[in-house]
């Protein structure tokens, strides 16, 4: 960490006594006492990143008490503009400023130096705070986005290579619901580059003219989080959404039982548009889909077929950038075939888009969670006294519906915890008050007649599990009121200390007359349960950068209300599920703002 050492000095305005008298004669007036003034000296620096540090020194004249000076430091965001090792330092002595972790409101902080003797006596710098240029390290990042753009909900999986900072070539895959396209991503016209702050922006440049974008470009934010992984956000003026990008560390062929997970639209005989999740086990065996252990759920607008079979199913080889498809031929009195398209994240994940080339032709994205050798080994026990934080996005009745919560899984094979809903109508916490768990071999959980304590949509739900045996788990609505899914992630502390830096993405609609998407991401500090930072929005198409990102979180509701997160008001409330010290997942709770969003420490 480089240091700088900058002097203020504090000068006094000489003051001349006047000779009284003419030729010699007469006595000398007293001279009024010497007033302290305060001049900077020396240059200060004009910026210092995130964290630096840098050695300020004030030199005090004309004070008969030697008293010195005292440090402070104002900015935008109040309580995150740094720290001095010594807040008050002698004539002469030095102090080290340290920069907060984020850059605050406005980008700039104001050190002052003050006479302690006479507080009316400053000397101020003002210093920019600025991020390093954000990068990638060499190798190749998969990616997700989930959202919306102007014919519904639309998914994009991908992946690219980067080389020493530059973007040398990959593929992805787009759905919405009036199409579906794969492309090949150029190195000519991709990039990586400065976003705010320390986001990164991503430019990828589709080969394939034919997909439905921005011009042919696909532009995204991305906040790094520990590790070389990083929560993203479409930021562009095509669709919003948001997701997330990691290193890809494999790119081995599928092989073995994998939970799996993937929802959207799908489409009645008339074309129209209904809310539909399909999830199940898939048996992986070579290129085939071993029949045994293999089933499927869907959710097709509540119309529910539960633990149906498959009569076919084959894998294509994956190619470099770990691509491959899966094609399915399900019963067909319930589902038409089709075909899932992967990429490998790692040996345990594979992210999944509908191809739309397939008979089905609905429009899906997912996710696939290898069970290794926990296959076939599932009992009671893998739930049994354990908690799973679940996020889970879909349709009610009202319209597009968020739940978020804690499955606690009771020794007697009750259900209970809380779980939050938010439909623009139905909106805050609730409490489990029933419901029963069952767990099958193969790592597929039926949780039946959950049952909450004021039941906002006037019936219990029902939810089928999927297990990957790893912690990790995905879940899908089983019950005639609502469709939903998302991820589920065993909660690993019931008292969470949330502090430091924090990546934050999120999606969802703001409650304007045209029910506005929007997605955002950024960096977040947390310090005593006070939030600060900001995030680059996309308002529905509409692009604002570096928007201030402030709130705290109440001590006795555990309300987190948060300013910047909605265009239209002041604040919205949210409510954090914490998985540990370093993963959570928010939900907003009021009428103003639907959102769902994920936190996940960058330590």
């Amino acid at each position: 960490m480089k240091t700088t050492r900058v002097f203020l000095s504090v000068a006094a305005a000489g003051v001349l006594g006047v000779l009284g008298g003419c030729g010699g004669g007469g006595s000398k007036p007293t001279p009024p006492p010497v007033a302290i003034t305060v001049s900077l000296g020396g240059q200060p620096p004009t910026s210092l990143t995130v964290n630096a540090q840098t050695a300020l020194t004030a030199n005090v004249a004309n004070d008969s008490a030697s008293a010195g000076v005292k440090w402070t430091v104002t900015c935008g965001s109040s309580g995150a503009c740094g720290s001095f090792s010594n807040a008050s330092t002698g004539s002469g002595a030095s102090t080290t400023y340290t920069a907060p972790s984020a850059v605050p409101s406005g980008s700039t902080v104001t050190v002052t130096a003050t006479s302690v003797t006479d507080g009316t006596k400053t000397a101020s710098a003002t210093i920019t705070i600025t991020q390093p240029t954000p990068t990638l390290a060499n190798g190749t990042y998969v990616f997700h986005l989930s959202g919306q753009d102007n014919l519904g909900q639309c998914f994009t999986v991908g992946a690219f290579t980067v080389a020493n900072g530059a973007i040398t070539g990959g593929e992805q895959d787009f759905s919405d619901s009036g199409s579906a396209y794969s492309s090949l991503i150029a190195a000519s016209g991709s990039s990586l580059s400065a976003g705010s702050g320390s986001n990164l922006q991503i430019t990828l440049k589709l080969t394939n003219a034919n997909v439905p974008n921005d011009n042919g470009v696909l532009t995204f934010r991305a906040s790094k989080t520990a590790g070389a992984r990083w929560l993203i956000s479409e930021y562009d003026g095509f669709a919003t959404g948001s997701g997330s990008m990691d290193l890809q560390t494999s790119t081995a062929a599928p092989s073995g039982s994998y939970a799996f997970l993937a929802s959207g639209v799908g489409f009645d005989t008339s074309g129209k548009g209904i809310a539909t999740g399909l999830g199940g086990i898939l048996n992986i065996s070579g290129t085939s889909i071993s029949l045994q252990n293999s089933i499927f759920d869907l959710n097709f607008g509540t119309t529910l077929s539960l633990a149906k079979s498959f009569t076919a199913g084959s894998v294509s080889t994956v190619d470099s950038m770990g691509r491959f498809s899966i094609s399915l031929t399900p019963d067909p009195s319930v589902l038409k075939d089709f075909v899932l398209t992967g990429y490998t994240v790692g040996p345990n994940q594979v992210l999944l888009i509908e191809s739309q080339t397939d008979n089905l032709k609905y429009n899906l994205g997912g996710t696939a969670l290898a069970q290794g050798n926990n296959a076939g080994n599932f009992n009671q026990n893998s739930l049994s006294g354990k908690a799973y934080v679940y996020g889970g996005e879909g349709s009610d009745s009202i319209g597009a519906v968020d739940f978020a919560g804690v499955f606690g899984f009771n020794t007697d094979g009750t259900l209970s915890g809380p779980l939050a809903i938010n439909d623009l109508t139905n909106y805050g916490e609730d409490t489990i008050t029933g419901g029963t768990y069952t767990v099958g071999t193969i790592g597929r959980v039926t949780l039946e007649d959950v049952a909450t304590q004021h039941a906002p949509l006037k019936a219990n739900y029902g939810f089928v599990m999927y297990l990957d045996g790893n912690g990790n788990a995905l879940i899908l609505s089983a019950d005639d009121v609502e469709v939903s899914s998302g991820p589920a992630t065993l909660r690993t502390t019931s008292s969470p200390q949330l502090a430091g830096g924090y990546a934050l993405a999120g999606r969802g609609f703001v409650n304007d007359s045209n029910g506005t998407p929007w997605s955002a991401v950024g960096p977040q500090t947390i310090s005593s349960a006070n939030y600060s930072g900001f995030t680059d929005y996309n308002d529905g198409g509409s692009l604002n950068p570096n928007i201030t990102l402030s709130g705290s979180e109440s001590s006795s509701t555990g309300v987190l209300t948060l300013m910047g997160l909605n265009p239209i008001v002041n604040s919205t409330a949210l409510l954090n599920y914490a998985i540990d010290n370093k993963h959570v997942v928010t939900i907003t709770i009021d009428q103003d703002l639907l959102g769902l969003l994920q936190m996940e420490s960058t330590q």
